[in-house]
This record gives C-alpha cells, structure tokens and sequence, in this order.
C-alpha cells in the first residue's frame, strides 16, 4: 500500500510556488514586459527539491516507505492531470495546426509517455526557436523532473549503503552541474537550457536547503520573518528585472535560486505563519500551479497559431483567465480525487490506468507522425506542399560524435580520408551535406563540416563564436589535410567586410582555397505552407510568377565583397553563384518536376538541393576545373 504519513504543510511554499507560475504565465503572455520571466521555472526546480526531499528524503534512506511508494505518488501527483492536458490540448491541435506543425507536435506528444521531450525540443534548436508553434513545449520541464526522480532513486540506494554520504554528494554534484552549465552554456545554450545535467544544481539547491535547514535550531525571532518575506520578494525581482537577454545559467537566474533556498531554509525552521505570505488568493494559485503550468501554454500556443499572429494584450488576458479555469476544474475534478484516492485507490489501478492514458497518447501521436501531420485532408496538390514544408535541413555532424567529442569543432561526414574539404557556415550549408558528402566521396575527398553554424566573419562577433574557434579551426584543418574552404550562408545585410575579409585572409595565408557562394535564392512566396494556405483559400492567383526584383537585390549582395577578395587573392578565393540554377530570364523557378525547391522561404529540399549539385563540382575537382553551366530543370512555377 503507498503510505499515508503526511509531513507539516509549510503554507507559505504556495505562495512561494505562486510567484513562480506567475513569472513564467507573465513571461508567456505578456513576454514583451516580462522578457525573463522563464526563470520562474528555476524557482521551480529549487522547490522540487525542497519538497521532494521534506516528504521522502529520510523517509527512503531509513528505509520507512519503499521507492515504490515513492514512485506512485509521483505518478499519482504528474501523470493524470498532465493525460489530461495532452488529449484535449490534441484535439485541438488536430484542428488547428498545419501538417508541418502537426507532425512535430506529434514527436512531442510521442516522447511524453517517457518523459523524454526535453531531447525532442533539444533537437529542434534554442527554446526561444518558433516557440508558438510548439504547443507542448513547457513540457520539457516536467521530463527534466521525471528524469531526476528516476535518478532520486538511485541517489536513495547509494544512502542507504553510506548514509554519511549525503551531503558531499549532494553538493558535489550540484557543484559539477553548475560548472558543466557554465561551460556548456557558450558552446550550446540549448542544451545547458534543456537537460539534466545542467540544471542539477537548481534541484540540488533544494534538496541542501532542507538539509541546512534541519541543522539549525528552530527560531522565533522577528528577523526571521522579515528575511523569509525579503527572500520571497528577491525571487519575484529577479525574475522581473531581468532583461530578455538573462540567458541561462544566468546571474539572474543563480539569484532568484539562492533567495529561494533561503527562503525555504527559513519557511523551515520558522514555523510561525506569515500573513503577507498566506494571502489566500496567492496561496490558491501555488495549489493549482502545477495544472496552470500545464494548461496556460498550449491555450496560449494555439490561439496565437489559429489567429496567425502574437496574441494582444486583452487577448493574452483571456488566454490566461482560459487557463485559470481549466486549471481550476482540473484540479478539482481530476488531481485531487486522484491524489485522495477516490478514483483509482490502489497502485494497480493507477499503475493500469496512466499505461491506458499513456497508450492512448502514444497512438494518437504515432497516427499523426503516418499520417505526416493528417496530410489526407487536403487535396493532392496542397499535400505536396505541405509535405515540401515538413522537410529540414540536416542535423549538423553526427549527435553520436558531438556526444563523444564535445570539445570538437569539425566533424568528418562522407568516406573518403583524403585532401579534405571543410564546409564553413549557417543552416544554408546544412541543407547541402549530404550532396556535398556525396560530391567528395566521388572525388575521393574527404568533407569535414563545422559543428557551429559560425559564419564567415561572426568570429568573435556572435555569441556561441568566440574567435578562439576560428583559430582552433585554422589549425584542426592544417593537421588533417584540408585544402579547400566552402563557405555557404545566406549572409546576413549587416555582414562585416572588414571581418569577412580578415578570416579569408587567414585561410589563404594557411595555404587553403577559399570558395565563397552567394546567398540561396529566396523569398516569402517560396514559402510552400504559404502557397498552400492561397491554395485552400482559393487565392492562387497571388501567388508571383517571377521574382525579378528579388533577383536584382540577390546578384548585388555581396557580390562586391566577393569580387573584391577574388581580385586580391586570384585563384585562391573563388565566387560560386547560386542564382543562375534558379532564376533567369526574369522569373526564379518555385519547384522542378513539380515538387517544391523550397520547404520555407529560403531553404532548400533536397530536390532544390541537387539542383546546386554542379555549382559545387569545382570545389572537389583537382585543379578546380570547369565551374559547371546551370542546368534547365524542369518547372511547374
């Protein structure tokens, strides 16, 4: 049977845990007057910690509940209501999201049954990456907790051996999470934001605030009150104050922490109740905080996503008082009777009933992952392009060897060992791996590809590109044989030259071959889930047949800089043009053999991909040999 002992309730951890879930609903709603209000959820995982470790910490170590007790009530506090959340939050999406969307959603949705959609969100990029369209991604906090109290129980079997052991386990632990958070941080933010390791800390912060708080003696004093009301008002400022560019982990964010362990350090060992802090409305939000959290972002998500644009002020308000509700009667109709066991009292049926829940889930998002987002509803023709829109460049270098090798900076991506090509740039030259993969196994070349999407010149320019990694890659690309440098980006408007021309100048000065390609054709209209949305609203004839404007604007940009550092440095900096495998004779052709070239506005599928095959043949010819003509591929444009 679970057990049935209860700790003292500490009221004023509502609070605390309402000030969390209203920074992050505010940050969600309003984000423009609450840019860094995500640190709500750091808040969070302090008191996960906390609470976690008040209720069962010295209860599993002397071995007075067993860790399947413990997981129970672990399910019986997450999974129901969170079942809840999915299904409805599904059909509403089935309605409302495009193929696109849909089948993303449904990557989401399949990783939730195992907790494991922090790695699916991880995989798609920075959180703030099109975060609208993602109506499940806060979820990816509740993973991060679910991971955790798997590796709890570990924790737990590791005490019961050596009991001494806690706290210089605890801390140390934290201490190397913060660490790897700070190191990681300028490599790959994302992941230093998504997963486990690096947020540790935070979760250990709890946990040590419970075991400080344990070794103080019990205090009474006024200063004591006012400290716990300081702390509590400290974790509100720092995650108001802060600026949208707070980045995690952050000082904001290791500020807001400390105040909360304090806070609770406190709030333990000072049992009297304080008033300012048992408000009562306050208090009723921290009790369904966890429901808020579920409910608030998918409303929010999807109402923005069915509107087509950023939800107003009033509108955001509405969304929010939505949420509320659905909180609301979640809580009472489905968290509590769960957690009181009056529906599905015994760990059986709750252990049957969340595996059907779970099924469910799973079904719905295998359906929709087949169906490529329920691409069946609509007519052929919009399925085709639809299903353009559902492609993506390349995960750049192989996840396995940035697991194994994460100091490195260049990864090796085709068969061939031999007088390598290293490509350097943006998600432009991830869209082309596998072509130019292919070109120099051909050739007998080897294709090396950078792990960051650095450009040329945002060296020591752009976070995650310090000038250090140019440097590292001058020298990694001398020992293993490289000779040439293709160089493939969209180049932003405000591109250093001066930049750009220093780095070509340190690759010709290393004795490589620089080849600079000029900006992929693009534009709105390219963008296949806006043709389809004309398309299903019968406004085909929008859509431009010829892009002659665009066209002038691309044979002009950069090209000065290109031609100038060809000029300096003859036959060692070369300019490949993209334009003519696309455009000509005024129009710039949407598709070839009627499949779309483009899966947004400027990235290319990989029929528009090969369409470039010849631009790069030069590159891994020896000698550079013969820029090949531009094919006339065939166009339904």
């Amino acid at each position: 049977m679970e057990s049935d002992r209860r700790i003292a309730f500490i009221p004023e951890i509502d609070f605390l845990r309402a000030i969390a879930v209203m920074l992050v609903l505010l940050f969600h709603a309003y984000p423009e007057w609450v840019p860094s209000g995500f640190i709500g959820v750091d808040v969070f995982f302090v008191i996960s910690g906390f609470v976690i470790s008040r209720s069962y910490l010295h209860r599993l170590t002397a071995s007075q509940i067993t860790l399947r007790e413990f997981y129970l009530a672990r399910l019986r506090r997450l999974t129901p209501a969170l079942a809840l959340c999915l299904l409805a939050t599904s059909v509403a999406a089935t309605f409302i999201l495009t193929p696109d969307a849909l089948v993303r959603f449904g990557r989401s949705l399949l990783a939730q049954p195992l907790y494991l959609q922090n790695f699916v969100f991880w995989l798609e990029g920075d959180y703030f990456d099109a975060a609208l369209t993602k109506p499940l991604l806060h979820t990816w906090s509740l993973a991060v907790e679910e991971q955790f109290y798997l590796s709890f129980g570990l924790l737990i079997v590791v005490l019961r051996w050596k009991p001494a052991w806690l706290l210089p386990l605890v801390a140390g632990l934290s201490a190397l999470s913060l660490a790897a958070g700070l190191a990681i941080s300028p490599i790959s933010p994302k992941t230093s934001f998504f997963m486990l390791p690096t947020r540790v800390w935070q979760i250990g912060l709890g946990i040590l605030a419970f075991l400080l708080a344990e070794r103080l003696a019990k205090a009474d004093r006024p200063l004591v009150k006012h400290l716990v009301v300081a702390a509590v008002v400290t974790v509100g400022v720092a995650g108001l104050a802060a600026g949208e560019d707070a980045g995690f982990p952050g000082w904001h964010a290791g500020l807001a922490c400390a105040a909360a362990t304090l806070a609770l350090v406190l709030l333990h060992i000072q049992r009297d109740q304080h008033s300012v802090l048992t408000w009562a409305p306050a208090l009723y939000i921290g009790r369904i905080s966890y429901g808020l959290y579920l409910w608030h972002w998918p409303v929010i998500s999807l109402a923005s996503i069915a509107l087509g644009r950023f939800l107003a002020p009033g509108e955001a308000t509405l969304a929010l008082g939505v949420s509320l509700t659905a909180a609301s009667l979640g809580y009472r109709l489905v968290e509590q009777p769960v957690r009181q066991r009056r529906v599905w009292a015994s760990g059986r049926k709750l252990v049957l009933s969340c595996f059907a829940c779970s099924t469910v889930i799973a079904t719905v998002a295998g359906g929709l992952l087949a169906t490529n987002g329920a691409l069946f509803r609509y007519p052929p023709a919009i399925q085709t392009l639809f299903l353009a829109a559902q492609e993506r460049s390349p995960y750049r270098c192989p996840k396995l060897f940035r697991l194994i090798n994460p100091g490195a900076e260049m990864c090796h991506v085709n068969e061939a060992t031999d007088h390598g090509v290293l490509v350097v740039g943006d998600s432009h030259a991830d869209q082309l791996d596998e072509e130019l993969a292919a070109l120099g196994d051909e050739q007998g070349r080897a294709v090396y590809l950078t792990v960051r999407n650095c450009d040329l010149g945002e060296h020591g320019a752009r976070g995650g590109c310090p000038r250090s990694v140019f440097d590292g890659l001058v020298a990694a690309a001398g020992s293993v044989g490289i000779s040439d440098v293709l160089a493939i980006s969209l180049w932003s408007d405000d591109l250093d030259a001066a930049a750009v021309a220093n780095d070509v100048g340190r690759l010709v000065e290393a004795g490589m071959t620089v080849w600079l390609t000029g900006g992929t054709p693009g534009a709105a209209s390219f963008d296949p889930r806006w043709r389809a949305e004309l398309a299903m609203d019968g406004r085909e004839g929008e859509i431009p047949s010829g892009h002659q404007a665009m066209q002038d604007a691309l044979g002009q940009r950069h090209r000065g800089l290109f031609a100038r550092l060809s000029e300096k440095y003859p036959g060692r900096v070369r300019f490949l043009d993209p334009l003519p495998y696309f455009c000509g004779a005024g129009a710039c052709e949407f598709s070839t053999g009627g499949y779309p070239n483009y899966f947004d506005a400027h990235h290319l599928t990989r029929t528009g991909a090969r369409r470039l095959v010849p631009l790069f043949e030069p590159v891994f010819l020896d000698g550079g040999g013969r820029i090949a003509e531009p094919g006339n591929a065939a166009s339904t444009d």
